[in-house]
């Protein structure tokens, strides 16, 4: 069967991505737990919504090597919808983060939790999402910039995973 080659370039990519970030992830330090605090996973966004998560994530002193690894990529920890929605805010408002509300006219104050540069770099990223070869092209919009990531995970179950998958696509 012929793939044509941007689908053979994609392929390699991936395979690259899903080999690489787990090596990656083992090498990382404090520094990745640090970029995950800043954007609030593992802690409430005191959004004043009632039974709010703070999300699962581990302290990172009991992080070891295949935790670092799968959380490189997005496995070994868990972020509630809000956490989500506040961290790709955060990527659209050139990366200030802001204190998620569902009270009408309450603002809280922001700060600044990356880089505008690099915020804008990975917008660019997400948003070949959304384009001809991406993962999400049925969340284009015409006539607007769209910028996403689709997510696939099995559910965790009793200290490991269920059959079931649950998947996500979080974009601005």
């Amino acid at each position: 069967t012929d793939f044509g080659w941007p689908r053979i370039i994609i392929f390699i990519f991936l395979l690259l991505l899903f080999v690489a970030a787990p090596i990656v992830g083992v090498r990382l330090d404090a520094s990745f737990s640090d970029v995950l605090n800043r954007f609030g996973y593992g802690e409430s966004t005191h959004s004043g919504f009632p039974g709010e998560s703070s999300g699962v994530m581990a302290p990172p002193r009991t992080w070891g090597m295949v935790k670092r690894g799968s959380i490189s990529y997005g496995m070994g920890l868990s972020v509630t919808p809000v956490q989500l929605a506040q961290a790709y805010a955060a990527l659209a408002n050139h990366g200030q983060l802001m204190p998620p509300t569902f009270i009408k006219g309450g603002v809280g104050k922001g700060r600044q939790v990356m880089d505008p540069q690099i915020a804008r770099n990975v917008l660019m990223m997400l948003q070949s999402v959304t384009e001809v070869g991406g993962t999400a092209q049925r969340a284009a919009i015409d006539g607007y910039r769209v910028a996403g990531k689709t997510g696939t995970a099995r559910l965790a179950s009793g200290g490991g995973y269920a059959k079931r998958y649950v998947s996500v696509f979080a974009g601005v």
